[in-house]
């Protein structure tokens, strides 16, 4: 069995910033040494247009890599009159630009005119690329030509005619030819700073896309029974955060388990007291003092039962399944309707956007609700806590507020259930304290209850992705559970 590697994070950082480097000085120094190189070749060829110019004046020979032929005189009166096309080496396809290189910085007496002509396979030459009209002697204006010549990809013949003299065609091709150029890696490498930025970039972005999966995992961690734990991957750090917070949930769980089962313990040990004192509590001759034990007896036995189902709401270990919420909200109301409690269901409203389809076209605005049925609104949670839940609302609803009106609204990411009663006694504030156990209101005086209930309902919306929260109406006070529906 092949043993898997974990890396941590700080050892990817050190490898990231060690990859950074290599690929920045590797980039930097190809980058630098053929931008050399190019230089260099520029730099060369600039001399070769000197070499030309001397050449002409017979003050120098020509490099080797430079051939010319002087035109005949026919050739060269056809070249006068820029009869291009007439000369016998020049092809239909051959593109020809034209200079004139004026001396301008020579005296009158050595003034001197130099005509040129590039006959080029594929490129036609801009005379904005050549320093004519600037005040530089011939042999630069000359040298940045070949120059110009040497940037571009080109097989070249350069006709030149100097003052009087006959035209010369000068073949530099083994200079600035095609095959001369030096390979420019300068946009290589960019390219490949570029894609190796863009690498470490992902990097860092899918190892903290990790870290930002497990924060929401942990936030909804009590959502899902079925993937309570933690999934142990990633980053060694991440993994020790996992089986960390693995272990104390585990933990967690267990102390809560022998917690439920203790106090189930209990509630089953004082069962059988709690029994026999209502049956001698029926042998007490004063009736007033036999109601007021059976009462507290009654009181007792309530209050250990609401503890047992706080609990259990704790550590419910129901998985979640699909099911309808709308069904489910009209099961519960459909019971308190047959015991003739003033419980009513209001028709769920699902907003959803917009989805076109086949039928409608592209610019089709027809609503998903306008064709799902309140019973296709599928959420995903555990029913029997989520009627526990909406139990518990419409009992407080009618024993504080006298009715209870039930809705289901929801969209693609959340549903909602809310409860509305005619309750004008407490504030959102008041009420969001409540969620604590064993908090009671004021008006709660004279009622039975142990200040579990809402809590209760606190603890399985929370399981379900979403809270409990209050809002206050001109008609009363509405109770609002939102669940996560995936």
């Amino acid at each position: 069995m092949v043993k898997r590697i974990h890396i941590s994070l700080k050892t990817l950082s050190h490898a990231w910033i060690l990859v950074a480097l290599v690929v920045g000085v590797l980039c930097s120094f190809v980058w630098m040494e053929s931008n050399q190189r190019w230089q260099a070749y520029i730099q060369q060829n600039y001399n070769a247009g000197l070499a030309i110019h001397d050449y002409l004046h017979g003050h120098d020979v020509l490099p080797p890599d430079i051939k010319t032929n002087q035109l005949s005189p026919n050739e060269s009166r056809l070249a006068d009159a820029a009869l291009w096309q007439k000369l016998s080496f020049v092809r239909a396809s051959d593109k020809i630009s034209n200079f004139v290189l004026d001396d301008s910085v020579a005296d009158q007496a050595t003034y001197q005119t130099i005509r040129v002509a590039v006959l080029s396979k594929q490129i036609s030459y801009q005379t904005d690329d050549i320093p004519l009209n600037e005040r530089l002697p011939n042999s630069q204006k000359l040298a940045s030509l070949t120059a110009l010549l040497a940037k571009f990809c080109s097989e070249n013949t350069v006709l030149i005619k100097f003052d009087n003299s006959l035209w010369r065609a000068f073949d530099g091709n083994a200079l600035w030819g095609c095959d001369a150029q030096p390979t420019d890696w300068r946009l290589a490498s960019l390219i490949l700073i570029v894609a190796a930025l863009g690498s470490l970039l992902t990097l860092a972005s899918i190892t903290t896309s990790k870290f930002s999966e497990f924060s929401e995992k942990l936030k909804n961690r009590f959502r899902k029974k079925d993937a309570f734990l933690f999934e142990v991957k990633g980053t060694t750090e991440l993994r020790d955060l996992a089986n960390a917070l693995n272990t104390n949930i585990e933990k967690e769980r267990d102390s809560i388990s022998k917690r439920a089962l203790f106090l189930s313990g209990v509630s089953h040990d004082l069962g059988t007291p709690a029994t026999r004192l209502l049956l001698r509590a029926d042998q007490i001759g004063d009736e007033s003092l036999r109601e007021k034990f059976k009462a507290d007896i009654l009181k007792m036995t309530n209050m250990i039962q609401s503890v047992l189902s706080y609990t259990q709401s704790e550590i419910a270990d129901d998985i979640h399944r699909p099911l309808s919420l709308a069904a489910l909200v009209r099961t519960v109301v459909d019971d308190y309707a047959d015991m003739d409690k003033p419980v009513t269901f209001t028709e769920p409203t699902i907003a959803a956007k917009a989805v076109p389809t086949i039928f409608q076209g592209k610019s089709g605005k027809q609503p998903l609700a306008n064709v799902l049925h309140m019973e296709q609104f599928v959420v995903k949670g555990d029913p029997v806590a989520l009627q526990r839940a909406l139990i518990n609302l419409i009992d407080n609803a009618l024993k504080y507020g006298r009715r209870a009106i039930v809705s289901v609204t929801g969209n693609e990411t959340y549903a909602e259930i809310s409860v509305l009663d005619n309750g004008q006694d407490m504030s959102v504030q008041e009420l969001e304290q409540l969620t604590q156990p064993f908090q009671r209101g004021t008006n709660a005086s004279y009622t039975l209850g142990s200040g579990i209930g809402l809590a209760v309902v606190h603890n399985i919306a929370e399981q379900h992705g979403g809270s409990l929260t209050f809002a206050r109406t001109e008609e009363g006070m509405t109770a609002t559970i939102s669940i996560l529906r995936s």
